[in-house]
């Protein structure tokens, strides 16, 4: 059974390379009665290296992620609750920063509690429809459907909103 589909695009690509390299193997027998010998050595030693800078992208930013002691305190203290009651975490992050939510999931791990946003190599299907709901937090509707998840805690954390959001979402959570 194959979990994740997009992985076979791995093996095409692998067939695609191999085909590449005889087709330029090609190209340079043909080309070798009408090139000078430096000419092919050269082209053969640049090829590898254009290939290798067409993928280069100039990195990922780097982040410091807090580990050990320097763990946020919230996730300390639901390692101390006794209970497994379902939890979620807010805000969502916005499609453009999706890659931050994987911060959720893995603080996870200090607590072990489960998590509405879970996830293993995939989103699952009901997570954008979730996401979409919950996008504003704390309304009535999303009260709601976190009622009707299960979930009895919801762990907040302010300085993601948007701060023309950030004090309007406050009062309404201590309202």
């Amino acid at each position: 059974v194959l979990r994740n589909a997009e992985r076979m695009s791995l093996l095409v690509h692998f067939g695609l390379a191999i085909l590449a390299g005889f087709g330029a193997e090609a190209l340079f027998n043909r080309m070798s009665n009408r090139m000078p010998r430096l000419w092919q050595s050269s082209l053969r030693i640049a090829l590898p290296v254009f290939l290798f800078l067409e993928h280069f992208h100039g990195g990922q930013p780097f982040v410091r992620i807090p580990t050990g002691e320097k763990v946020p305190e919230v996730f300390r203290w639901l390692s101390r609750t006794p209970d497994d009651a379902p939890l979620v975490e807010l805000p969502v992050y916005p499609y453009k920063r999706l890659r931050l939510h994987s911060l959720y999931p893995f603080y996870s791990t200090v607590h072990w509690k489960p998590i509405v946003f879970g996830r293993t190599s995939f989103y699952p299907p009901a997570t954008g429809y979730l996401a979409w709901e919950l996008r504003h937090f704390p309304d009535a509707d999303s009260i709601g459907l976190l009622e009707g998840l299960g979930v009895e805690r919801v762990v907040v954390h302010p300085n993601l909103w948007p701060p023309e959001e950030r004090r309007e979402n406050l009062a309404l959570l201590q309202g």
